[in-house]
């Protein structure tokens, strides 16, 4: 530490979180010799449980876990997955779970890292919903939803003004009563 030989960070020994996931752990030997000089032999220590952290796409993230049934590990491996996607995905969860049931290891963590919609909304002007109206919003969602074509958009933009026309009426939506 700070360029000084004789001065160690002490740390952990064993990773306590996913961020240290992968980093090699060890623990120093002081030898305090009769002269003032003391030797340090760095020693490794064994990685009692395996913790990985996989990111991708979900094609990537497949890929990774199939790696893991190459047998070769006898400790179930524990995993923090975080898919990267802006698509909705409402069985990613089962579908993950469903290609790691044959595998050694053990899902901790699934989470859904939505970058592009991120980065979207980091980048848009600063405004508030007071400075917008309900069709601005609906719009804006609109343009982040993954839809797969202008058909798709136009039936939601649709259903949309259905429901919005009867609600500045007075209307209940069909099928509902006041």
């Amino acid at each position: 530490m700070g360029g000084r030989s004789t001065i160690r960070y002490s740390g952990s020994p064993i990773p306590l979180s996913f961020d240290e996931a992968g980093q090699r752990k060890q623990v120093n030997l002081v030898d305090f010799g009769q002269d003032s000089a003391a030797t340090v032999l760095p020693l490794a220590v064994p990685e009692f449980q395996p913790l990985r952290l996989l990111r991708g796409t979900l094609e990537e993230i497949e890929t990774q876990l199939l790696a893991f049934g190459d047998g070769q590990s006898e400790t179930r491996t524990w995993l923090d997955i975080e898919v990267i996607t802006d698509a909705w995905l409402n069985d990613i969860q089962r579908h993950i779970q469903t290609l790691a049931a044959e595998l050694p290891v053990d899902i901790l963590l699934l989470r859904r890292n939505r970058d592009k919609q991120r980065r979207a909304l980091e980048n848009a002007p600063r405004e508030t919903l007071n400075e917008l109206s309900v069709n601005d919003v609906f719009e804006r969602r609109l343009a982040q939803a993954s839809t797969p074509d202008d058909k798709q958009r136009e039936r939601l933009r649709a259903l949309y003004n259905e429901v919005a026309g009867n609600i500045r009426c007075g209307h209940p939506p069909e099928g509902e009563t006041q």
